[in-house]
């Protein structure tokens, strides 16, 4: 029951759009109502460097980042070759080219699925300062940034990724070849976390009753995170974060956070994206 159609499914979003919450709902699904927040089993980050390692036998600390880059298509082939379930890994990756290339950066037919996680970028845009210990205006710059590589350190727990801005991430994968996409608006799953976590299990033929949804939905509500952060750490929060990584969990926030001028630049840069996921402009 639990292994649903086997192959890769990519939990894909622009950076603090709900991404974690999806994959605490998803591990509380799977350990039938518990979640740990520091132990999510189930769902693999794609950029994890040691997947990396243990994909292609080669330490992405020995190589260049353009090599890095060159050889990820590589793993999520190897990967979707030895999947014998369904497979979640979060992704911050836009649906580009190789940066400095033509071949698509995570071959389409490697993955079974696509959950596509948006957030309206006027509540991104505090949320990935707090994350990152930005400045409002310095996280909003990068939101517009095209060219945006996360994880472009050498020797670092994750590879470099191409996220890009956050209308080029988003038009990227609205236009990319995949088999299955289903696009959850995070106010969407905020309004009924039970209703969109069962269309994303059915995206991997996944089904294992409303009880269990209940329990899941229950077991990864945003205060019960919250606490867990709060009593034993996360260890994806990065050091400069100036709040917790579970911050708010709520939507509209940006109204009393950001200034006229910001929710202004915010528009303008991203305004035809927004309007497509229907966010109002």
């Amino acid at each position: 029951m639990d292994r649903g159609r086997p192959g890769i499914y990519l939990l894909a979003s622009y950076p603090k759009s709900g991404n974690t919450w999806v994959r605490a709902l998803l591990e509380a699904w799977y350990q039938n109502g518990a979640v740990d927040i520091n132990r999510m089993i189930h769902t693999t980050a794609i950029m994890r460097a040691q997947l990396f390692e243990d994909t292609l036998d080669v330490s992405p600390g020995d190589l260049t980042e353009a090599e890095i880059f060159r050889a990820r298509p590589a793993m999520l082939r190897s990967l979707h070759a030895e999947s014998a379930k369904a497979d979640w890994h979060k992704c911050h990756d836009a649906f580009l080219p190789v940066p400095g290339g033509t071949e698509a950066l995570i071959p389409p037919e490697s993955l079974a699925g696509v959950i596509l996680i948006v957030r309206d970028p006027r509540d991104v845009a505090p949320s990935l300062a707090a994350h990152s210990g930005l400045g409002l205006d310095d996280a909003i710059a990068r939101m517009a940034d095209a060219e945006a590589i996360l994880g472009a350190k050498r020797r670092q727990a994750q590879v470099p990724q191409l996220v890009s801005s956050w209308s080029r991430f988003y038009e990227s994968w609205l236009a990319a070849p995949v088999l299955r996409m289903e696009v959850v608006r995070y106010e969407d799953l905020l309004a009924d976390p039970r209703a969109h976590l069962r269309r994303i299990l059915a995206l991997a033929g996944l089904d294992g009753g409303e009880e269990r949804l209940a329990r899941a939905v229950e077991a990864a509500g945003f205060t019960r995170l919250r606490r867990q952060e709060a009593e034993h750490g996360f260890r994806e929060a990065l050091p400069a974060a100036s709040a917790p990584f579970f911050r708010q969990g709520r939507a509209g926030a940006w109204k009393n956070t950001l200034s006229p001028a910001q929710v202004a630049r915010l528009t303008a840069d991203h305004g035809p994206a927004m309007a497509r996921f229907g966010y109002a402009v």
